[in-house]
């Protein structure tokens, strides 16, 4: 408890609750000077060195952004319809191939012999099922990204800071002739 000036010769209560008489500033003058109060004790300064600021703004980039885009990917893989569905017309299809006669079955068979049927453009349940792979790959490639950066960013926490480096006193050097 720290007593000021002005209470000396007065009456002070204590955070513990009892009361302490301060005494006159003409006793405290009387009293033998005390030794060297030591100062306390600082708590030293915590500095990083460049590496772990390094480790830490480079293992929280990648951690952040891995988890960005493998939020992204997710999300687009999510909305992707992978789920085999039948085509949509075909009881129509068969139903007109069954109600042609031989001469129109005749030139829909020259039709597509002459003129062909085109690329083969798969159905989207399977082109978004290579897609979900693809993006999948992705995720877990961000993943393994973002827990990289989980590692270098506790890393820089787990390393003791240094105090600024001493250079060892080199001797005098000579003047060449």
């Amino acid at each position: 408890m720290a007593i000021e000036v002005s209470q000396a010769g007065q009456s002070v209560q204590c955070t513990c609750g009892k009361t302490l008489d301060v005494p006159t500033m003409r006793l405290i003058r009387q009293l033998p000077p005390a030794d060297e109060v030591p100062e306390k004790t600082r708590v030293r300064d915590r500095h990083w060195s460049l590496r772990q600021r390094l480790f830490f703004s480079c293992g929280l980039a990648l951690l952040m952004g891995g988890l960005l885009s493998a939020a992204f990917f997710q999300m687009g893989r999510a909305g992707l319809e992978t789920e085999e569905r039948p085509w949509d017309n075909l009881e129509r299809a068969y139903q007109d191939i069954d109600t042609m006669d031989i001469e129109q079955t005749w030139e829909l068979w020259t039709n597509v012999r002459n003129e062909s049927i085109g690329p083969y453009n798969p159905p989207p349940f399977i082109r978004h099922r290579l897609w979900s792979a693809r993006w999948y790959r992705s995720i877990t490639i961000s993943l393994i990204v973002s827990a990289i950066g989980l590692v270098l960013t506790l890393s820089s926490f787990l390393a003791r800071p240094q105090s600024p480096a001493r250079r060892p006193a080199q001797p005098a050097r000579r003047p060449q002739k």
